[in-house]
């Protein structure tokens, strides 16, 4: 889960949200 961390803090406005619960995390919910 580490890795996943990181790449949300690499790349948070880069669409990272859109793939992965970024700092919204309901955007993963909606999509699944």
């Amino acid at each position: 889960m580490t890795t996943t961390s990181t790449v949300l803090a690499e790349l948070p406005s880069a669409g990272g949200e859109a793939a992965a619960p970024g700092p919204k995390g309901h955007t993963e919910g909606e999509s699944r």
